[in-house]
């Protein structure tokens, strides 16, 4: 399997050097960061010259304990390769005419749940950055604009206009304001709980917001030495 992995890694480095990718790979999807081709059982995600913010594969290193996320076999400067989902996007299902569940959304917001436990806020949920596999599990394929904080209650309020605008475009119209305080973002003793921000908080996190900043440009380091240190950190998800 590593020697697979390897093959893959070669091909598609050659591929880029020598800008032949459009020629030989198809495209799967197409975003501001860059395009996915397939290679097989692989995604190719490489990034477009102008864009700067690459840190997704970074995000994605730490989110690779937990079942939502694709793994991630190789990243570097240009591209990174990851486990291709076999399924639809969220965007596509509707498109076909297909009537998504409820259920599926639940996981959604389960997924949601878990990475605001860890500090993670998921931004950028739109039907696109998600798939349903073949076992109608969810999968979460683009974190670029994910972010870790040391105060993810402060984004307790997007987080529900996320879900909401999510659960909208799914055709579940209904408000999941109620949902939400039912459920373990307000109720359950096993989850931190979410509560309003306050003027307090703010003033509390631009308190900190330099040390933060720090902390942050460490995570996300574009140096070597930083690279490797990054490696070393554990999963947010490990035991």
């Amino acid at each position: 399997m590593r020697e697979r992995h390897q093959e893959a890694i070669d091909y598609v480095q050659n591929l880029v050097a020598h800008n032949k990718l459009d020629h030989q790979l198809p495209i799967l999807g197409e975003g501001l960061s860059g395009k996915v081709y397939g290679l097989e059982d692989y995604a190719i995600k490489v990034y477009k010259d102008d864009y700067s913010e690459k840190d997704d594969s970074y995000m994605l290193h730490h989110l690779q304990d937990h079942s939502a996320f694709p793994t991630l076999h190789h990243h570097e400067d240009k591209f990174m390769i990851v486990d291709r989902v076999q399924g639809n996007t969220l965007a596509d299902s509707i498109k076909a005419g297909e009537k998504l569940s409820d259920q599926q959304f639940v996981q959604i917001e389960d997924i949601v749940t878990d990475l605001y436990d860890h500090g993670i806020i998921a931004q950028d949920l739109h039907l696109n950055n998600m798939m349903i596999d073949k076992d109608g599990k969810i999968k979460m394929i683009d974190v670029g604009r994910f972010f870790h904080t040391d105060y993810p209650e402060l984004y307790q309020d997007i987080l529900e206009d996320h879900l909401n605008l999510t659960q909208y475009h799914m055709g579940f119209f209904s408000s999941i304001k109620d949902k939400l305080k039912k459920k373990k973002y307000y109720g359950s003793s096993s989850h931190r709980r979410y509560r309003k921000h306050s003027s307090s908080d703010y003033r509390h996190h631009r308190h900190h917001s330099s040390s933060s900043s720090r902390r942050k440009r460490h995570y996300y380091g574009s140096s070597s030495s930083h690279h490797r240190r990054h490696h070393k950190r554990k999963s947010f998800f490990s035991s």
